[in-house]
């Protein structure tokens, strides 16, 4: 079924600016200074190489210009799910991206076999490998921030793109307006269950912050320290009965490797207590847009949102 989807998810791709064929060609070389160097482009960059799909590869997809070759998720069958991030999944296979291998384990000799005019990667990419890589292809290395928006709008300086990231940025902006709208005002927590502990995401995490910025108030628990030092107040890990949950008008649990069925998860005797779950005011959500994303993947995310509290609100 998906390969019949090739020829439509091919269109969906390239709708919009014609920037494959030739936009800013006239502006190169192009100099971009970045965290480990600069990276100068003689040319439209034609075979690009990603090394993280969540955000990068994502990304690349929305602005029209795929990647040849990226790291995944997954190691084996591209088709199985899961093996690239879902909000991409169909356009990765339509548009026969190779794999490289995982985003922690990118293989430097699949990349220099593909001839790449252009790498692009994270800071945890170049701190070991920016040297090798450069060799290679010229290597571009985005921001590692929780905010898709900085990389978005490097990533397309250099293929001369800026106009269809603009374009990404203001439909995201609709979107969160819709939202503002119909539930602004309205107190969510954002729940990741864990084996052994609960991660509660706050208004810096990449879902607070675009839900915060669609007027939705994320509950943060009080006087509790967070696990993400670079960015403090994104994740908290709390042990279930700390979770502040039960002031929230609508919880999202984000359904990212947990092992049972929502249904049977929220039969714990605290979850069994919360005013919100009892009352229906609770969905599961897709857990990779969620929690790391592009453009495609951050509107995605919004979308579910937006469904998951309509729906709650017709009932």
């Amino acid at each position: 079924m998906r390969r019949l989807l090739t020829i439509s998810v091919l269109l969906a791709v390239l709708a919009g600016p014609a920037l494959c064929l030739g936009q800013g060609q006239g502006g190169y070389p192009v100099t971009i200074d970045h965290e480990y160097g600069r990276t100068v482009l003689e040319a439209m960059p034609e075979r690009i190489v990603s090394l993280e799909p969540g955000l990068i590869t994502d990304t690349l997809i929305a602005l029209g210009h795929p990647p040849v070759a990226s790291t995944a998720y997954g190691i084996g069958d591209p088709d199985a799910d899961g093996f690239w991030p879902p909000a991409i999944q169909e356009q990765a296979l339509a548009l026969g991206i190779r794999p490289i291998g995982t985003a922690s384990e990118p293989s430097l000799e699949a990349i220099a076999l593909l001839k790449p005019d252009l790498i692009i990667g994270y800071p945890w990419h170049a701190a070991t490998l920016y040297g090798r890589l450069s060799l290679i292809a010229p290597t571009l290395v985005v921001p590692d921030v929780r905010d898709f928006r900085p990389p978005l709008r490097q990533i397309a300086r250099a293929l001369g793109a800026n106009e269809r990231a603009e374009a990404l940025v203001g439909e995201l902006q609709q979107l969160q307006d819709e939202i503002r709208q119909a539930h602004g005002g309205t107190d969510i927590a954002i729940v990741r269950p864990r084996q052994f502990s609960t991660w509660l995401y706050g208004p810096p995490s990449n879902a607070g912050r675009l839900l915060s910025e669609a007027g939705l108030r994320v509950v943060v628990p009080v006087n509790e320290a967070s696990v993400t030092p670079d960015s403090p107040g994104a994740i908290h890990d709390l042990s279930l009965e700390r979770v502040p949950g039960a002031q929230a008008d609508f919880l999202f649990f984000i359904l990212y490797n947990l092992d049972e069925p929502l249904t049977k998860y929220l039969r714990h005797p605290v979850w069994q207590r919360n005013a919100a779950i009892a009352e229906g005011r609770a969905a599961g959500v897709q857990g990779i847009a969620w929690t790391n994303h592009g453009p495609l993947g951050a509107l995605a995310m919004l979308r579910e949102a937006k469904r998951a509290l309509d729906t709650q609100a017709m009932q």
